[in-house]
């Protein structure tokens, strides 16, 4: 019996002595493993700084298990999607509602989520600028790229083609001027495009882009839309009449930008002159004298070209016309009064004639008289009567293309 006690003696002896050399020996172990996996020993850049181990500032000593420096605590807010990253890059933590707030311990490079307990006391949402990356509150608002329509284009259509870009996922929306309210185009989006209607004329188009922390900016664009084309609706001189150098259009259109008469023939040569002045509007007339001496005698063709301000363009109809810019040639005015009549006999060169009228400038209502319409063997023989007394007579010889000589007259009606 006494054999076996001391033998459990010496058990219960060993154990305790066993345990604690146990004890030891992990302990002496485990402090070899944590240094040598210490973020200040283990030759690597654990904070992404360029700087491994002790060359690191944030290293106090070789068991020191951080490269970073934690330079303070803060409570983040933080919007829909922002995240908090490693220095390398890693993210671990996002925010998945719209607006999150979170203990945040601020390292020298990073921030990370950490005990309530260290932000007791402080300010909510403070953290940081607005830097996503370290996982600040965002402060910043969106920057909107408007690249259709451009500022003072020129649309051509109703449908214009809207094209909106934003650099952070936000609520886009569109001022809507007729209703003086804002109309949504999408939600979370980071771009928007779509043809929208609009009328002719000077157009803006104001763009307002808030992002989920409630940032918002606006921008806007003004354009200007022409979709309608020219139209020329009259000319003058008509086909196959004369002309002596000026010609008329009658047109429509809101935004005249050009409008170019075009005229001549093959054997002395096709010309162009610009009219200036050309009034915008609906049935306007715009009109332009050229010097036709070289066509004198021949047919020439012409027609118009009206071109607005988004370089939309009509020809008018082509015209071919006679040209006569040469006055009549009166070769002999003769006459003679007998009793209360006076006898004429006016010759005149000019192959399209037209007509002979005379002004009584003595006459207590002068205005303007035919003398004749026709010619007989290149002359006008007429008896015309007058009133008892003196008159001066202003007689004038026309042509079809508005040509006209003047010669006058006196006499003496006496019984």
């Amino acid at each position: 019996m006494n054999k076996q006690a001391d033998k459990k003696n010496r058990r219960s002896i060993l154990l305790p002595a066993l345990l604690v050399l146990t004890s030891i020996i992990l302990l002496a172990l485990s402090a070899s493993y944590v240094y040598a996996l210490s973020q200040c020993s283990d030759g690597a850049d654990n904070d992404c700084d360029g700087k491994v181990d002790m060359a690191d500032n944030g290293c106090s000593g070789v068991s020191d298990n951080s490269e970073n420096i934690i330079t303070g605590y803060a409570k983040g807010c933080l919007s829909y999607g922002q995240t908090l990253k490693s220095p390398c890059g890693v993210v671990h933590y996002t925010c998945d509602h719209d607006l999150c707030q979170a203990c945040i311990m601020i390292l020298e490079r990073g921030a990370y989520t950490t005990l309530e307990s260290h932000c007791y006391g402080l300010p909510a949402c403070g953290f940081s600028d607005g830097d996503n990356s370290s996982g600040g509150f965002d402060t910043a608002a969106p920057t909107i790229t408007i690249s259709n329509p451009l500022e003072g284009s020129i649309q051509i259509s109703r449908s214009v083609y809207i094209s909106i870009a934003v650099d952070e996922a936000s609520k886009l929306q569109k001022y809507d001027a007729l209703r003086q309210s804002w109309v949504t185009l999408c939600e979370r989006c980071g771009s928007y495009s779509k043809a929208l209607n609009y009328y002719d004329g000077e157009n803006e188009l104001l763009i307002k882009a808030t992002d989920r922390a409630g940032n918002s900016v606006e921008k806007t664009v003004g354009f200007f839309v022409d979709s309608k084309a020219p139209r020329i609706s009259k000319t003058f001189p008509k086909t196959k009449k004369f002309a002596s150098g000026e010609f008329i259009v009658i047109y429509d259109e809101n935004n005249v930008k050009e409008m170019i008469l075009h005229y001549g023939n093959l054997e002395t040569g096709q010309r162009t002159a610009t009219l200036l002045g050309c009034s915008s509007g609906k049935k306007q007339e715009c009109s332009i004298d050229v010097d036709l001496t070289d066509y004198d005698g021949s047919n020439i063709d012409y027609y118009f070209t009206l071109t607005d301000i988004a370089d939309n363009s009509v020809n008018s109809k082509t015209a071919n016309v006679n040209v006569d810019i040469s006055p009549p040639v009166i070769n002999w005015l003769l006459h003679r009064e007998a009793g209360r009549y006076s006898y004429f006999n006016i010759s005149v060169s000019d192959a399209n004639f037209d007509e002979i009228l005379y002004w009584d400038n003595y006459d207590s209502r002068p205005r303007w008289r035919k003398i004749c319409s026709a010619l007989k063997n290149g002359a006008c023989v007429k008896k015309l009567s007058f009133a008892v007394g003196d008159h001066l007579l202003d007689i004038q010889v026309f042509d079809d293309a508005g040509n006209s000589i003047a010669e006058q007259v006196g006499f003496t009606i006496n019984y």
